[in-house]
């Protein structure tokens, strides 16, 4: 009897906690802020910054052949580093300090909203990824 207890509370605790889904449709208007360097989707070309079908689980400075990569970038992918969502996720929110060096000029998300923001600007990445 006390297991079932346990996972009674267990189910109860679980439905009220606070934990937001992905939410890739918010990640798509999200995605607005990036399409002036960046292009994703069918067709998609290199900008200032690499197209990013393919991003998620991809070596860093890597996926978008022909694009010119910074040092930085290059060396994080040489050393092993891919874009696992962790990764991204950090990147999201400050690309600066994720991979010092690198080119980007976004300085990334940032407030109360940060986390689930990047959350969900992922969401978006992963639809166009293998």
């Amino acid at each position: 009897m006390k297991s079932l207890s346990a996972l009674a509370l267990g189910a109860i605790l679980a439905v009220s906690s606070p934990v937001k889904a992905q939410d890739a449709a918010n990640g798509e208007k999200l995605f607005a802020r990036c399409i002036t360097c960046h292009s994703i989707g069918e067709g998609a070309a290199d900008k200032a910054g690499p197209q990013l079908n393919n991003v998620v689980g991809a070596k860093i400075g890597s996926h978008s052949p022909g694009f010119p990569y910074s040092d930085a970038l290059k060396a994080e992918g040489q050393a092993g580093g891919l874009w696992t969502e962790a990764k991204l996720t950090a990147w999201i929110k400050s690309p600066r300090s994720t991979i010092p060096g690198n080119k980007m000029v976004f300085p990334g998300l940032s407030g109360d909203q940060a986390d689930s923001d990047a959350a969900d600007l992922l969401a978006f990445l992963k639809r166009f990824s293998r």
